[in-house]
C-alpha cells in the first residue's frame, strides 16, 4: 500500500511540473526595449509597433519624459517584429510597417527595426534609432534659363514590417524651385534604379540614370545611416556633379541630353 502511494505521489508530482510548464507556455513574453540612448534633446517622441503571431499588433506613441520607464510589453510567445519610428509622419501602418503614398516623398524617419524571439519568459532589446531616409539637393545651373520640372522616381514605396525596403512605386516631382535648389527625400534603395527627370510639364525631356551614378560614386545604401547627397545638373554643358554630405570628393559625370 505504502509503494501504491509513493508511486501515486510521484505521478502526481510529475503530472503537476508538466501543468506548471504548460502554462508557463501559455503565458505571454514580457518585452523590455531599452530606449534609454536616445538622444531626447533631438527626438520628442518614438512610435512602437510590434507585430507577433495569431494578429497580435501593439502600436502606441511614447514621449520621451517616459523613454527611461522601466516597464515591459507583453507579448505572443514565438516570433515578433519590433520597430520604433521617429519622423514618420503618420506613414507607418501598424501591421505591415511604413508605406509612402505614391507622389509624396520620403517622410524624414529616423527607424529601429529588429526581430525578436519571444519564445522565453523575458527578454530585451537596446533601441538605437537610423536616419533611414536621404535627403537629395539638386543644384541647378542657371536657374533662369531652366524652366522646366524635375522629379525622382524609384521602385521602393517604404519599409515593411522587417525594416527592409518594400517594392513599390515611388515618384516626387517638383512644385516649386527655389533659386534652382530642390530637395527631395527618398527611402533606402535595394538597387541602383533611381531616375532623375527632366520635363516640360508635358513630357519627359530627358532621363538621368541617377541610380547608376549615386553607385559610382561609392555612396553605400545599406549604411546604418544613410549620407545626404548634393547633386548639380548644368543643363547646357551636359554635365552632373555628385557629392555626398561628409565627403570631400566631388563626382562629375558627362551626360547626353
Amino acid at each position: 500500500m505504502k509503494r501504491f502511494s509513493l508511486v501515486m505521489a510521484l505521478i502526481l508530482v510529475v503530472a503537476l511540473q508538466g501543468c506548471i510548464k504548460e502554462r508557463r507556455r501559455d503565458c505571454p513574453c514580457r518585452l523590455y526595449l531599452d530606449m534609454t540612448e536616445i538622444d531626447t534633446s533631438f527626438v520628442n517622441s518614438a512610435r512602437i509597433n510590434v507585430v507577433g503571431p495569431d494578429s497580435f499588433v501593439y502600436d502606441d506613441v511614447r514621449p520621451s519624459g517616459l523613454f527611461g520607464l522601466d516597464d515591459y510589453l507583453a507579448v505572443p510567445r514565438g516570433e515578433c517584429h519590433v520597430n520604433v519610428y521617429y519622423g514618420e509622419d503618420g506613414l507607418s501602418r501598424p501591421s505591415s510597417g511604413l508605406s509612402i503614398p505614391f507622389g509624396n516623398e520620403c517622410p524624414g524617419v529616423y527607424m529601429y527595426s529588429s526581430y525578436v524571439d519571444t519564445d522565453c519568459e523575458i527578454t530585451s532589446r537596446k533601441v538605437r534609432l537610423y536616419k533611414n531616409h536621404c535627403l537629395m539637393t539638386v543644384c541647378v545651373a542657371d536657374p533662369e534659363h531652366f524652366p522646366f520640372g524635375l522629379s525622382v522616381n524609384g521602385n521602393v514605396s517604404g519599409y515593411g514590417v522587417e525594416g527592409s525596403p518594400e517594392s513599390g512605386g515611388f515618384r516626387c516631382r517638383t512644385a516649386d524651385m527655389d533659386d534652382g535648389r530642390w530637395t527631395v527625400s527618398v527611402p533606402r534603395q535595394k538597387d541602383d534604379s533611381l531616375v532623375l527627370e527632366v520635363d516640360d510639364g508635358t513630357a519627359v525631356l530627358k532621363s538621368f540614370a541617377l541610380g547608376k551614378y549615386i553607385s559610382s560614386s561609392g555612396y553605400d545604401w545599406n549604411a546604418p545611416d544613410l549620407e545626404d547627397i548634393t547633386i548639380g545638373i548644368d543643363y547646357t554643358r551636359t554635365k552632373l556633379t555628385l557629392s555626398v554630405l561628409g565627403w570631400e570628393e566631388v563626382y562629375e559625370f558627362d551626360v547626353v541630353i
